[in-house]
């Protein structure tokens, strides 16, 4: 099966890193109703650092177990959520799926219904 890795803002999210959460668990949470299969690595992460007492922002940490996942996926989707482009780690993952060749989509906020078709396919470009 394949997937989209789905990247919002976190450690620097304006609002805080509970609000950044919260919004990556409501835009998975659409996108899996949309039939976008998603992985989230906020949605992951975040309750595993909380209740596994590990250091949610320690990049080197959480990149190596995003790795993985930034491999398998098909493409990437951008959320564009208040500080994205200000965010290193969805910077850090757009250079990393530019570098696989894999699609890169953005997507402004409440734009569900817009995704293009192969991406409610489950395909990547």
């Amino acid at each position: 099966m394949t997937f989209w890795y789905l990247a919002t803002p976190y450690t620097d999210y304006p609002l805080g890193r509970v609000a950044a959460f919260r919004m990556a668990a409501m835009v998975t949470a659409k996108l899996i109703q949309s039939g976008v299969p998603v992985f989230s690595p906020i949605t992951h992460s975040h309750p595993v650092a909380t209740w596994g007492y590990l250091d949610p922002v320690d990049h080197d940490l959480w990149m190596q177990a995003d790795a993985p996942f930034v491999e398998a996926a098909c493409g990437l989707i951008v959320w564009q959520a208040l500080g994205w482009m200000e965010s290193h780690e969805i910077a850090h993952s757009v250079a990393a799926f530019q570098k696989l060749g894999k699609p890169i989509v953005y997507v402004p906020p409440g734009q569900y219904p817009r995704l293009p078709a192969w991406i409610l396919a489950g395909g990547g470009a």
